[in-house]
């Protein structure tokens, strides 16, 4: 009966895995079997996702005889991609459209300046990291936040702080007073930006 149960496991435990044949024992004493594993990603869920994207708020300042190098004062949330175990690598670009009021006034000459920095969710994770670029945006798709073939498997994060470096608005001396606001468009390919 055992012979039997244990047969039937065993069976169960191995199917889709190839499976070596009986070892060949040298004289008795010593051998070489493998140990066999197949990974595979699941069918439907095989693609690169862009879960999270960041929000940023500069808050209010008085208009002076300057130009002005503003920090974020909040964001929320941050860029954060998952890839189910796919090899080729990807890529997030991100473009924004000017900076305008609810009246269509621009903020003219102003920019956005992000740089994140590249956190695994899985501190154990140990796929090469992605990269997360120095952009500066403007209307164009540009590379943000990539991953060569190979890396950035699982989940990963480009984490952009408060009161910091990671997001800047300059802008221009010469604006006039009002409420302005870009809106920021981002997309992940299944294609590695060069590093």
């Amino acid at each position: 009966m055992s012979a039997i149960l244990g047969a039937a496991i065993m069976g169960i435990s191995t199917a889709g895995v190839g499976v070596a044949s009986a070892a060949t024992i040298d004289n008795g004493s010593n051998g070489q079997t493998d140990a066999n594993v197949n990974l595979e990603v699941d069918e439907n869920n095989a693609q690169y996702k862009l879960t999270n994207a960041p929000e940023f708020d500069f808050g209010t300042h008085t208009i002076g005889a300057a130009a002005m190098n503003l920090q974020a004062a909040t964001v929320v949330d941050n860029l954060r991609v998952e890839n189910p175990g796919l090899q080729s690598g990807w890529v997030v670009t991100a473009r924004a459209k000017n900076f305008d009021d609810l009246s269509g006034n621009a903020l003219n000459g102003a920019y956005l300046t992000l740089k994140g920095e590249s956190q695994a969710e899985d501190s154990n994770n140990i796929s090469t990291a992605p990269i997360s670029d120095t952009v500066q945006l403007n209307s164009a798709d540009t590379p943000i936040f990539h991953a060569n073939p190979g890396g950035g498997l699982v989940a990963w994060t480009s984490v952009f702080s408060p009161n910091d470096t990671s997001a800047v608005l300059h802008i221009p001396d010469g604006n006039s007073e009002g409420t302005y606001t870009a809106a920021i468009t981002w997309e992940i390919q299944d294609a590695p930006s060069a590093s």
